[in-house]
């Protein structure tokens, strides 16, 4: 027998095996079902597990959608700790993060009987740092009497804290302010040039990761560490024998922000305060500090002032024989020249100190992004995309990969080392041949195994989909006001007892949403509450969203997922509009011209694909346990009128559906008050 015949017996034969562990615990008569009331047993995800399975034995990659009530989590961790492989799981936040460490893996490792080492880790921004907190209580920084009790209070914190996490001392998220003055950036830590570095609480979370089994981290955080390489981050890269990348359909918008070269008005202005600080405590009298402050905070101001003209918002790069591109042109000669100058007194000084050091490397790295940005590429051979943003913050230029598979591949590529997407909303569904080929040309990531796994929840009894005729005409600048001033849709409304959610492709409908109901729809806010975006925080809206059982929540795209609202506390879900993004994005912009350089349809092979992952995430929110009824009002008419539009109907939930509103009346009368 040869040696690779005897390598898949003996695989097969250890995935026979591991395959009856996995029975034992999550089979139909496994051990959560008699361990737990709440548990019930479900095919999709027993399949799911033994499939996740098999590509750890294997090590082979894979793309699963996990309908929503699967229960996907066990479906992976089952797995992962049966077979003893060490894994990275990463997931959307910081919340679900804290759900897996806290909550779902302590229960796993008590019904299996086995300890598990767990790590969580976060960005350095959730930690102490001791060397800044030090800096902090020198009394240095012009704190005041209330906010040095506050930092006093956090020293004693962190000199009891396990972790130094920040997130166990309630009284900060009162004093945000304080939050950069005592954590860290990957731009001012010091490193192991830092005193403090035996009690750092970055460098303390890193060494329990590398001697856990299970790490758990989230996507800013691993494709921060994709990126930096040269960072201590990448370790997690080494050693892990599989990645889970878990709440998948979000990880690709994390890694383009990754992966982005930026420099902003707002870094300049702290880096010049940095460099003021540092330079008059630790080397006073031997430069004119503030004067090489001012140069850099000046270059900062003529770059806001070469894109003034252009107003708030997302712009691509100036044509080269434009007045905007001169000025943006002359606005980085001069920050090159300041950071040159303030470069040559570093090399002079030649400082010991490690803060300094620091502040040396980070004009370095900066002065090597400007320059990226002075270069001049014609665009057809670009691989990325420039482009420059102005808010109210300041003005930031970005330098983006069009590419992500380019960024990305050359990681995943490594056959020993699986990569497992999981998420509810990845295939494009409606029947495609193909339904991951988006996700996958994406990621770049294209031998891999791909599965579909289904809800089970019966959607035809739980719920109501309505695409209502003589919907307004969608690109109509009132279309939200329209939709809600349908009559039947008011009595709809009326009769609703629970909360309802309407979901809107952009602020500016979410205002007039607001505007509307606040003038036509006086009468059900007598004895419910609206919440708006962006009059209160998204967490404290959600919060009350769930407490309220009846209220009315208007948001845009930071609720459209991840958002979970069980019960007739959400009955209702309303969607204004196919959530197609704006084709001026130059981002996006870029994207689809190069599509159709090489032949491709931007609008039916980018603009489609995202629209409709997008589609299902919010629709995904109505439905999220097996008892769960309510309606999905979907107010674009281009659903049922475009090719494009039917298509993406088929890929959505199998709802009962209907284009009356008096269906609607009918339905809701059914909910439970």
């Amino acid at each position: 027998m040869n040696q690779p015949e005897g390598h898949d017996r003996l695989r097969k034969t250890l995935y026979q095996d591991l395959e009856a562990l996995v029975d034992t615990y999550l089979g139909p008569n496994g051990l959560l079902l008699s361990s737990s009331r709440d548990f019930r047993y479900r095919d999709e995800q027993h399949r799911l597990a033994k499939t996740i399975l098999d590509c750890l034995v294997n090590r082979e990659s894979l793309i699963a959608e996990a309908g929503t009530g699967i229960g996907k989590t066990f479906a992976y961790l089952i797995p992962a700790l049966t077979a003893g492989a060490t894994v990275v799981i990463s997931t959307a936040s910081k919340t679900l993060q804290d759900q897996l460490y806290n909550r779902d893996l302590p229960r796993l490792a008590e019904v299996m009987g086995r300890p598990v080492k767990v790590a969580r880790l976060k960005g350095r921004s959730n930690y102490v740092c001791a060397h800044r907190l030090n800096r902090a209580l020198g009394g240095q920084l012009g704190f005041n009497l209330q906010e040095q009790t506050l930092l006093h209070q956090l020293a004693e914190f962190s000199r009891v804290s396990p972790d130094g996490d920040l997130s166990g001392f309630d009284p900060i998220s009162r004093q945000p302010n304080l939050i950069p003055a005592v954590t860290s950036t990957m731009e001012n830590c010091l490193g192991h040039r830092c005193a403090h570095i035996a009690e750092c609480a970055v460098m303390k979370a890193r060494e329990e990761a590398l001697e856990a089994s299970v790490v758990i981290v989230n996507h800013h955080l691993l494709c921060s560490s994709l990126r930096l390489l040269q960072d201590q981050e990448v370790e997690l890269l080494t050693k892990p024998q599989a990645y889970i990348i878990d709440e998948a359909h979000g990880f690709l918008d994390i890694a383009s922000d990754q992966f982005t070269q930026t420099v902003s008005s707002q870094a300049l202005t702290t880096l010049a305060r940095d460099l003021l600080s540092a330079g008059q405590l630790l080397a006073a009298g031997r430069a004119d500090w503030p004067g090489l402050a001012a140069e850099i905070e000046r270059s900062a101001q003529s770059l806001r002032l070469a894109a003034q003209a252009l107003g708030l918002g997302r712009y691509g790069w100036p044509e080269p024989e434009s007045d905007a591109h001169q000025k943006l042109a002359l606005g980085l000669s001069e920050l090159k020249d300041a950071l040159r100058k303030v470069q040559s007194v570093f090399s002079e000084i030649r400082s010991e100190d490690p803060e300094l050091q620091r502040l040396e490397d980070r004009l370095h790295d900066l002065s090597s992004r400007v320059r990226l940005f002075q270069e001049v590429v014609p665009q057809e051979s670009q691989a990325y995309v420039q482009w420059l943003e102005q808010n109210s913050y300041g003005l930031s230029l970005h330098r983006s990969p069009l590419s992500l598979a380019d960024v990305l591949a050359p990681v995943m590529q490594n056959a020993a080392v699986p990569w497992l997407f999981l998420s509810a909303t990845l295939s494009l569904g409606g029947g495609s041949d193909k339904p991951f080929q988006y996700f996958k040309d994406r990621l770049g990531l294209q031998t891999v195994r791909e599965g579909l796994f289904e809800s089970p929840f019966c959607y035809k009894d739980q719920g109501l989909l309505v695409i209502p005729k003589d919907l307004p005409d969608p690109k109509s600048p009132d279309h939200i006001q329209a939709l809600l001033r349908m009559p039947e849709l008011k009595t709809v409304l009326s009769e609703l007892s629970g909360g309802l959610f309407i979901l809107c492709t952009s602020l500016r409908a979410v205002s007039l949403a607001a505007s509307e109901l606040r003038a036509k729809y006086a009468h059900l806010l007598d004895d419910r509450l609206l919440l708006v975006q962006g009059e209160r925080s998204r967490e404290a809206m959600l919060e009350l969203f769930r407490q309220q059982g009846n209220a009315i929540l208007v948001g845009s795209a930071s609720f459209w997922e991840g958002v979970d609202v069980p019960g007739q506390a959400l009955s209702m879900v309303i969607i204004d509009k196919l959530p197609f993004a704006p084709p001026d994005d130059p981002v996006l912009r870029a994207r689809i011209e190069q599509c159709e350089r090489t032949g491709g349809s931007g609008f039916r092979d980018i603009q489609c694909p995202e629209a409709l992952l997008s589609l299902k995430q919010g629709v995904g929110r109505l439905i999220r346990t097996e008892h769960d009824r309510g309606i999905c009002l979907l107010g674009d008419r281009r659903l049922v009128q475009m090719g494009y539009g039917r298509k993406m109907l088929e890929a959505l939930p199998k709802f009962r559906r209907s284009q009356s509103l008096t269906d609607a009346i009918e339905f809701v009368k059914t909910l439970d008050p």
